[in-house]
């Protein structure tokens, strides 16, 4: 966490890259088991917006690019291919398989790391990092099986604790870094108060409110996450189960 926070530090978003790329892609990434599914399919449920799922973009692309050994090389000294490389690459998918799409949604839990490689190419992107009541987020994470070699810290609630301090070390050097490109949506208030918290979180992805972004849960389209169930549910159903399992310390999904 460290080195890619040495890698990315001193970036201006306001100067982006000069052959940087003008599409405005949101990004939803956080910690699995935090709500990112049920943000992403409230968001993908507005008109103008497709859902990619989960493409793995900045996880892969970036990081190959950044990785020097051991280490993580300058932002600075691969802002060309990051362009060529990866932008390009990725926009070119995007137009291939929705190539009516007038703005995506990307749901990667790890593109959180890779925030300002990201906005350097990609300047008008917008960043939704989803944060959830850690005991209810690792106690979720330790009761899900995930796809074997994926998620090992999962399995100890030591190298949970690490794993999460981490995550919430780089939340803070992201709202140091670009306090104004980046939203933090509640998982916890948006269950409590679902109408006014959805508002919110649409209104930072710059889109105008669409009623049926409460109503995500008749969405026909894929969810391939474990996250399948609740995102299905309406948002009445999520917040009456919700405080049923809090009052005894657990949480529904």
């Amino acid at each position: 966490m460290a080195q890619l926070q040495s890698a990315q530090s001193g970036l201006d978003p306001a100067a982006p890259h000069p052959d940087h790329i003008k599409d405005a892609p949101i990004f939803v990434t956080g910690m699995p088991r935090s709500g990112t599914t049920l943000i992403e399919q409230i968001i993908a449920a507005h008109s103008n917006v497709t859902s990619m799922g989960e493409t793995g973009f900045a996880f892969g692309a970036v990081e190959r690019l950044l990785r020097d050994g051991n280490t993580y090389k300058p932002v600075s000294d691969v802002a060309d291919r990051l362009r060529s490389d990866v932008a390009d690459k990725y926009l070119a998918d995007v137009a291939a398989r929705y190539p009516a799409a007038k703005q995506t949604v990307d749901k990667s839990i790890q593109t959180y790391l890779y925030l300002g490689a990201i906005i350097s190419i990609i300047p008008n992107a917008k960043f939704v990092i989803v944060q959830r009541d850690p005991r209810d987020n690792l106690l979720s994470i330790y009761r899900n099986l995930f796809q074997a070699g994926t998620h090992r810290y999962a399995y100890d609630f030591e190298n949970l604790a690490d794993h999460y301090l981490a995550f919430r070390d780089m939340v803070s050097f992201w709202k140091q870094q670009m306090p104004d490109d980046i939203y933090i949506a509640d998982y916890d208030g948006l269950v409590r108060d679902p109408e006014d918290k959805a508002r919110a979180l649409i209104a930072a992805c710059g889109l105008e409110w669409q009623d049926q972004c409460l109503e995500f849960h008749r969405s026909t389209g894929a969810v391939k996450t474990l996250s399948l169930t609740q995102v299905r549910q309406p948002s009445t159903s999520r917040r009456k189960r919700h405080g049923s399992v809090m009052a005894m310390g657990l949480c529904p999904c």
